[in-house]
């Protein structure tokens, strides 16, 4: 309830999802596909990245903030991999004239798995 007494509602994710990003795809892309998922989760999210580069635009960010409830955040790419994490096949790469970010922040009571990424 909010200081009025009203019952706040909020959308809530009840079945396991998976969205499926590739290095073809713009990080605005990205964050709009990400942004349609509600950010209470009863049940699993996976953001599985493919294999590849990830050279983001200028100025760009994708944003994994908000996130909580009893489900799982997973961020990850190329799940058959063991290893070091230099030996991934997914690479998030930011040269001198890219300024972009990579945001997890706001997730509150909600486990976060980020894994075979480098």
């Amino acid at each position: 309830m909010n200081i009025l007494g009203y019952r706040l509602v909020q959308e809530e994710l009840l079945s396991n999802v998976t969205l499926n990003f590739t290095n073809a795809m713009s990080i605005a892309e990205m964050q709009a596909r990400l942004d349609q998922i509600p950010r209470y989760l009863r049940a699993d999210l996976t953001v599985q990245f493919a294999d590849g580069t990830y050279v983001p635009e200028d100025g760009s960010s994708l944003s994994f903030g908000g996130f909580c409830g009893n489900g799982t955040l997973t961020i990850q790419g190329n799940g058959a991999e063991s290893g070091l994490h230099t030996n991934q096949a997914v690479i998030f790469t930011l040269g001198l004239t890219h300024m972009a970010d990579f945001f997890l922040l706001y997730c509150s009571s909600c486990p976060i798995i980020v894994r075979n990424i480098r």
